[in-house]
């Protein structure tokens, strides 16, 4: 497909039958094509609640011309994540270690359409989560973000919570895919396991929200599946998600840690193999590199990069023509000025520069230990 320059197609005009989506889709510029890939590229972003985790999809004015919404995002496995004293209360939903004790399919899926009714409330149209890595170890982090040892009982509750979520309209988005079933060091670690062990035990509730529940959003995680990332690897992103399962939804990496836009989870390796968007990052260093490092792979090689450029724009468009934000568009979305004190009256745990702050030194601390790590 060639880019054809802006026709005056609206992404409206694909869901009227006016034009194909790959019609919509050649008249994007480099830079829009990057730019929708690339997602809004930081927390807390400015077109959402606070507490988000970030927006996609119509990050520039041009975008929002063509009639692509910005996409609000949300993190929480209990709920909407929105930093309090915004003025905004939202439910505290029990874990998903508690909902699987309930053996209650029709109940999660309840719970579910409970939490797309509360989102659609809030302008946030794609909810990061349910989490469905295994039990693997009692010692595990983040254990309590996921539903059992059992994927059967994981991928049922899952596909439950999905599909009553789908029911309101948001996008769920199933992580980590796959084999995060550590938290400790699991920026690049190497995790290996045999094909039928994959199938049976670690894939199992991932296949099953998706033919079951109907995903539309997937992410990827952050260790490496072998010796590849999984946000990186074409068999597993292409291969099985698309091909063999039939997914038709969007992919999504987790938080981008890359600062040089190469190497391990670069936004270049993720675009090639099926990882269609980055989430979010420290944009004021990671932004930058990684546009500068797309345009460069997209100049070296417009037909293999274009081409799976203008894929990953297809599919964050596939799924954004699903969200609220494209369905039923308002004047005030995506800003929701009314719903939120003003930032003076903000009720702040802590000033927002010590936040800053400690943020990036933890990034620094991560990073030099990791390099430790390498060179040793």
């Amino acid at each position: 497909v060639f880019q054809t320059g802006d026709k005056g197609f609206k992404l409206k005009d694909v869901q009227d039958g006016s034009c194909t989506m790959a019609d919509f889709v050649a008249q994007l510029s480099n830079e829009e094509l990057e730019a929708i890939s690339r997602g809004g590229y930081t927390m807390n972003h400015p077109l959402g609640a606070k507490g988000n985790a970030g927006i996609f999809g119509g990050v520039t004015e041009s975008l929002r011309e063509k009639g692509i919404p910005p996409v609000v995002t949300t993190d929480g496995p209990s709920g909407i994540r929105i930093r309090p004293g915004r003025g905004v209360e939202t439910t505290f939903f029990p874990c998903q270690t508690t909902m699987a004790q309930t053996w209650n399919l029709p109940l999660v899926k309840r719970l579910g359409k409970l939490l797309g009714e509360e989102v659609k409330e809030n302008n946030i149209g794609i909810w990061l989560s349910p989490a469905l890595n295994i039990h693997r170890n009692p010692l595990c982090g983040r254990n309590f973000e996921y539903f059992s040892e059992d994927p059967l009982v994981a991928g049922r509750m899952s596909a439950g919570i999905v599909a009553g979520a789908k029911s309101e309209g948001l996008i769920t988005t199933i992580k980590h895919f796959v084999l995060n079933e550590q938290e400790s060091h699991r920026n690049g670690i190497f995790t290996w396991a045999d094909e039928q062990t994959l199938r049976e035990i670690y894939l199992k509730a991932f296949e099953l929200s998706i033919k079951e529940g109907g995903s539309d959003g997937v992410m990827s995680a952050y260790n490496r599946l072998g010796t590849d990332w999984c946000g990186g690897c074409s068999e597993l992103l292409n291969d099985l998600l698309r091909t063999e399962w039939g997914y038709d939804g969007y992919v999504i990496s987790d938080y981008s840690s890359n600062m040089t836009g190469t190497g391990y989870m670069s936004p270049v390796v993720a675009v090639y193999n099926g990882n269609d968007t980055m989430l979010t990052g420290l944009w004021l260093i990671s932004m930058p590199s990684h546009i500068i490092e797309m345009q460069k792979a997209y100049n070296n090689d417009p037909i293999g990069f274009g081409t799976a450029l203008r894929e990953a724009c297809r599919n964050i468009m596939i799924v954004k023509m699903k969200t609220k934000a494209f369905l039923e568009p308002s004047e005030d979305a995506p800003y929701l000025t009314d719903l939120f004190i003003k930032p003076e009256d903000w009720e702040w745990t802590e000033p927002n520069i010590v936040s800053t702050i400690k943020y990036v030194v933890s990034n620094v601390v991560n990073t030099v230990i990791l390099v430790v790590r390498i060179i040793m």
